[in-house]
């Protein structure tokens, strides 16, 4: 594999107040939103990641305005644990309660629910959508289980039990694979469906916490966070660590974890501190871009939008931005 150089981009440490539970780069890379333990929404572009590049999910844009005037809607008595939006069919569905839910939007943003399951009695960690908004995949994290349901029917689909606990899962960018961490040697990369794994990404876990995990580049590579200060990049073809990206101190927990692909050799990747015993809670980010070859100076700004609000509202304006991963009602 061709060696990839990964450039600090940004480091931005007045965002939050607190640990940062989860962050999303929008498709090209050029913004970045993030929320935290301490009530707040950070949402920040343009970034030079993408380099002279300023364009914006519409879609995104348009629904968090309406989020911004729409009421709460609850989705459950537990935290959300994550949350996925199809813009093919103007969907989202959440977990959270050891429920999947589906949902879709009305006017001015508000949520209607369309359907549910019952509750599990395994906690749901992560859902992600398939086959084009005509399928959801839902993982458990105790009871290893990975469940998909058909969105018309609603009727389940597939059904496999992985061999150990799942952290957090993830697709592939070719929604082929799916990546999971297994709290206990690493990542697991499966087949779709999943049976055993064909790949496994091995580090050295200290903490009995999930670790987010994130592809790019066609599959060719995948970024996991850690509880070591760093974020460890792997070539996902032959398991191997290439890369590892120093975000904080040894000991530091960096949880979260997201990247987008530019073009078929090009990447933007962030990570966030969520150690609550940190005093200096940062999102770093760095890109496969040289920044010494861009025309573009400026790097992210700093110029961002802080929204201070209740637990309800932060859980209803984060559904539509997807970029939460923890809001307790």
């Amino acid at each position: 594999m061709k060696t990839t150089v990964f450039y600090p981009i940004q480091t931005i440490s007045s965002a939050h107040d607190g640990a940062i539970n989860y962050l999303k780069l929008n498709a090209t890379g050029d913004r970045l939103a993030s929320g935290g333990d301490d009530c707040k929404i950070a949402s920040m572009g343009p970034c030079a990641a993408v380099f002279g590049s300023h364009s914006v999910e519409m879609h995104l844009a348009s629904w968090y305005l309406a989020a911004l005037m729409a009421p709460f809607t609850s989705i459950g008595k537990r935290a959300v644990e994550d949350l996925a939006f199809d813009s093919n069919r103007g969907h989202l569905v959440s977990v959270g309660d050891s429920r999947l839910l589906l949902w879709s939007f009305g006017p001015q943003g508000a949520l209607t629910q369309i359907n549910g399951t019952q509750p599990r009695e395994s906690l749901a960690r992560s859902v992600c959508f398939l086959d084009f908004g005509a399928s959801v995949l839902v993982a458990f994290l105790q009871s290893h289980e990975v469940i998909v349901y058909d969105v018309d029917s609603w009727t389940m689909k597939g059904y496999y039990k992985l061999t150990t606990r799942i952290g957090h899962a993830t697709l592939g960018c070719s929604q082929r694979t799916l990546l999971v961490s297994n709290l206990s040697t690493g990542v697991d990369v499966y087949d779709l469906p999943p049976s055993k794994p064909i790949r496994m990404l091995r580090h050295v876990v200290r903490k009995n916490v999930p670790l987010l995990v994130a592809s790019a580049l066609g599959d060719s590579i995948a970024f996991a966070g850690s509880d070591d200060g760093i974020v460890r990049v792997f070539d996902q073809r032959t398991g191997s660590l290439i890369a590892t990206l120093h975000h904080g101190s040894i000991g530091t927990l960096v949880q979260v974890v997201h990247a987008v692909s530019l073009d078929e050799s090009n990447c933007v990747v962030a990570s966030a501190t969520s150690d609550e015993k940190e005093f200096n809670f940062e999102i770093k980010i760095w890109s496969t871009k040289d920044p010494a070859h861009s025309k573009m100076a400026p790097a992210l700004d700093h110029s961002f939008h802080q929204f201070k609000q209740s637990w309800k509202s932060i859980m209803f304006i984060s559904s539509i931005l997807l970029v939460f991963q923890y809001i307790y009602l």
